[in-house]
């Protein structure tokens, strides 16, 4: 496998609590806690993330619930949802 693959929580997945890694993270289903990576964090359309997410870069296309704390840039997709604060240096919303 290789070392620069990111972690993947895959569909029919249930994960609570603190999730803390220097690797991309790619959520498939439902996640309630603290995501912390230093690297990229992408919420797939089939995903509902409640809690906060700090990372370098995140790209939203599910529902998320909670509180972005990004070093890079915010994404948004047409037909995420998003409810709670951004902070961040750079944001991008492709949705209506």
């Amino acid at each position: 496998m290789n070392k620069d693959s990111p972690i993947f929580i895959p569909t029919e997945s249930y994960i609570k609590g603190y999730l803390k890694s220097s690797k991309s993270i790619k959520l498939e289903y439902s996640f309630t806690g603290t995501i912390f990576t230093s690297n990229k964090l992408v919420v797939e359309k089939s995903a509902t993330m409640k809690g906060d997410a700090i990372c370098e870069n995140i790209l939203l296309e599910g529902n998320m619930d909670g509180n972005i704390f990004c070093s890079g840039h915010v994404e948004f997709v047409e037909g995420s949802v998003f409810n709670g604060k951004i902070y961040t240096s750079t944001f991008k919303n492709l949705t209506q």
